[in-house]
């Protein structure tokens, strides 16, 4: 289990990664992920710290650092 000052920096990462990706609808993010969007919610607000919740702040991030973000695109 990671620490919790690390699930910290982990849960601000994946806020961040969603405004700049726009992906601002949790729940839009949590059906990419095939997670409920309440587990979402609780994982991204720090209401419960769990391993399974963990995982889900982990599968957020990989899932964003995908995305094409605004701004990030290489002009010819």
């Amino acid at each position: 289990m990671i620490p919790l000052m690390q699930i910290s920096f982990l849960r601000r990462t994946v806020k961040h990664l969603m405004i700049d990706t726009g992906q601002e609808s949790i729940k839009d993010l949590a059906y990419a992920l095939g997670i409920n969007s309440r587990s979402l919610t609780m994982a991204l607000t720090g209401y419960r710290a769990s391993p399974a919740y963990e995982r889900y702040l982990q599968a957020a991030h990989t899932y964003l650092i995908s995305l094409p973000q605004p701004g990030n695109h290489k002009q010819p």
